[in-house]
């Protein structure tokens, strides 16, 4: 029997006990040595200019990619098959230079990516979450873990208000409530964050007055989650006119955040929403400020945006600035932004700006004409259409859709032939587009929704 099924056996309270164990271990290694260090650090090189955040990007890349040439096999094979060394990388013009990196070859050749100059001990498993059905197992050490949260503290806690350690209640994936409960609690405490987990698979009607009632008792200053696991908590509170506690400040992630979905959420909760970005990748770190800006933290990372065709759109393609453990360069993200015309965000930061986080490039869909059609725009369809509980493109072929819906019980022939004109209207009439009705639409594994899948990619 593993530690989940006997975690799954186990009473509530031992259940609490465990995750609070587990809670002052991850905290001891998230917050321990040099996060303090790095806490400061970020604190004051956000108000620096432009000019020297880029000097230390930079800096920081050239030692990056010193460091991966003299240590990391990948990079040394590489570098020697195509005759290139780190001092030809001269400025960002060079950068292009060097292959860019996919998902496939680090998992093809991960031994080889794992730096010889650090200590196997020092070498710390972490897995992705495998959203499109690849996860990857990369290695880190406790530094650059320290330093990944250290940003997660001051680019988004300290930016909304809030601070590690104050009343936080959590939507996110893992299973913390084993899947045959069917009473409540439908929740964990754990004490060593002030920390309450609210499982993301139980979530129906039925259930979620319970969620409102502890929620509300609970008290959280902060409700981090999933986006849509945290809107399908907002829709209950509005479709059923109910009155729920406000924290001070509402922080998703993991999933594209629709402008519809921000205000029903802030509607729900009377509280603001905080966007932001990130990989288990540690390659690219993107966050929302207090006036609404979405900046991107040169020091974490080295972004480079590639317009994808026919589109506003941009492809992210980063480097790791601080894993030496397992440096990924140029690495393709397959995620999609769309660039700020605004060149100073009013809060006074000059951290480069984006003017929206729109997803994967593989949750995204293209027409036959070869134009890229965002999930914002798709989901306005969906926004504004009656009678459904959730909704799923997956795009099969360049010329080919399949809408799954979760009807409500009053959906019709005029419904279906709203959505029809609608989907149309913004892909065209080269696309075959075929509806299968589902009674719900299934989540990922870690429990993410997906609100586009794309099998062309």
């Amino acid at each position: 029997m593993n530690l989940l099924n006997i975690y799954n056996h186990l009473p509530v309270f031992l259940q609490n006990l465990a995750v609070t164990w587990q809670g002052f271990l991850i905290k001891r290694q998230r917050y321990g040595g040099n996060f303090k260090k790095y806490l400061s650090e970020l604190e004051e090189s956000q108000w620096f200019p432009i000019e020297k955040l880029k000097e230390i990007q930079w800096e920081k890349f050239k030692f990056m990619i010193n460091h991966a040439y003299q240590n990391v096999p990948y990079y040394r094979n590489l570098f020697n098959k195509i005759g290139l060394s780190p001092e030809d990388i001269k400025n960002e013009g060079d950068l292009e230079k060097i292959p860019i990196l996919e998902k496939q070859v680090i998992k093809d050749h991960r031994d080889d990516f794992i730096a010889q100059n650090i200590n196997k001990k020092n070498l710390i498993p972490y897995t992705t979450g495998g959203t499109t059905g690849t996860p990857l197992t990369l290695f880190v050490t406790k530094y650059a873990i320290q330093y990944n949260f250290a940003f997660s503290e001051a680019r988004v806690k300290y930016w909304a208000g809030v601070k590690s350690g104050d009343k936080l209640a959590t939507f996110l994936g893992k299973v913390i409530v084993p899947p045959n409960v069917r009473k409540s609690p439908f929740w964990r405490y754990n004490k060593a964050y002030n920390q309450l987990l609210f499982s993301s698979f139980h979530m129906n009607d039925e259930n979620l007055k319970y969620y409102l009632e502890k929620f509300n008792q609970f008290k959280p200053e902060i409700l981090q989650g999933y986006v849509s696991t945290i809107h399908r908590f907002a829709k209950y509170i509005l479709d059923y006119n109910k009155k729920v506690f406000c924290p001070k400040a509402i922080l998703t992630s993991s999933e594209t955040l629709f402008d519809w979905q921000k205000k029903d959420i802030e509607k729900a909760f009377g509280a603001r929403v905080y966007n932001s970005y990130s990989l288990a990748e540690y390659v690219g770190f993107i966050s929302e400020c207090e006036k609404g800006g979405l900046h991107i933290s040169p020091e974490y990372g080295l972004v480079e945006l590639k317009q994808l065709a026919n589109s506003n759109q941009s492809e992210i393609i980063a480097t790791t600035l601080f894993n030496f453990a397992m440096p990924l360069i140029r690495y393709k993200t397959r995620d999609v932004v769309t660039l700020s015309e605004e060149k100073k965000c009013p809060c006074n930061r000059e951290l480069p700006l984006v003017s929206s986080i729109e997803g994967r490039v593989d949750g995204m869909l293209i027409t036959p004409e070869g134009n890229y059609i965002s999930p914002a725009a798709m989901s306005l369809v969906f926004q504004a259409a009656k009678n459904i509980k959730e909704s799923q493109i997956i795009q099969t072929k360049k010329d080919k859709i399949i809408v799954r819906i979760a009807k409500e019980k009053n959906f019709g022939e005029n419904d279906l032939y709203y959505l029809l004109s609608q989907l149309r209207e913004r892909l065209g009439k080269a696309i075959n587009i075929n509806f299968e009705f589902v009674d719900k639409i299934e989540r990922t594994k870690s429990g993410k929704f997906r609100f586009i899948i794309s099998e062309i990619f």
